[in-house]
């Protein structure tokens, strides 16, 4: 069984979840080691302010975007499109742990203005005017042997799991569309454990779009239609959320859905 996705109007980006957190950032401190064998270590600090949010989020999964010469360094490419040559980092959050690290997906990296991106999932993200005041980070990188975590594919799909405080909540699905739309089926990879990768279909256009808020995208026609796996999926008639960045290139006319959900067999 495969649900589909109809779309009935051009858009540019599909994402589930979207926050972006302000963060600061001061020089690498190098040492023997810091944590593991790591000898690099980049403070960070959230901007809490900017959020918004009134209670604490547990086990929030949030974006966040680090300019930092520290991160020009070799060609790398994102970890959910199957190939990576991303130098090892971790993350942590000291006011949780100093040797958990925390679970991220790389989303989006530039080499060369060392720019990235990243989900992180974060034990309690801190509501505007929290007593604790903003969330603070290490960056650890620059290791001097081997890690004992390997951030591969399978370890950064964790990120997704268990996302409330309550365990056992997971995404059913998470679509960066950074691939290339006209590769091999599937074309798409499902950034969750539950490896629901998308595919295109014979009906309407799938593009890619390089313009797109953070690396690339894609750009739909209005009857562009692409098949996901159902694992870990709703039932289409179940109440369920969706989250997306969308754009339409003119304020339609009428009335116009971004996004159609429906069974193969079995319309939602």
């Amino acid at each position: 069984m495969k649900k589909t996705f109809t779309l009935s109007q051009p858009l540019v980006r599909v994402v589930f979840l979207i926050v972006t957190i302000a963060l600061c950032h001061k020089a690498a401190y190098s040492q023997a080691t810091y944590y593991d064998t790591y000898a690099f270590r980049i403070p960070l600090t959230t901007n809490n302010a900017s959020l918004g949010i009134a209670t604490d989020q547990t086990n929030f999964v949030a974006l966040l975007k680090v300019v930092s010469p520290n991160f020009i360094t070799g060609p790398c490419s994102n970890p959910t499109g199957g190939s990576s040559s991303v130098p090892p980092f971790a993350i942590i959050d000291s006011a949780y742990s100093t040797s958990t690290e925390l679970f991220y997906q790389v989303e989006n990296w530039d080499s060369t203005t060392g720019t990235i991106y990243f989900w992180v999932r974060v034990p309690t993200l801190y509501k505007t005017g929290s007593p604790n005041g903003n969330n603070k980070f290490y960056v650890y990188f620059g290791p001097t042997a081997g890690t004992a975590v390997s951030h591969t594919t399978a370890w950064q799909k964790q990120t997704w799991s268990n996302v409330t405080a309550a365990a056992g909540i997971t995404y059913g699905g998470v679509y960066h569309f950074n691939e290339d739309p006209s590769g091999p089926a599937p074309q798409f990879a499902d950034g969750t454990v539950h490896s629901n990768d998308v595919s295109t279909v014979s009906t309407g256009t799938v593009t890619q779009n390089t313009a797109s808020e953070i690396g690339n995208g894609i750009t739909l026609s209005a009857t562009s239609v692409m098949a996901i796996g159902v694992t870990g999926m709703p039932n289409t008639q179940t109440d369920q959320s969706l989250s997306l960045w969308a754009s339409y290139p003119s304020t339609p006319p009428h009335t116009a859905n971004f996004i159609v959900l429906e069974t193969s067999t079995n319309p939602a």
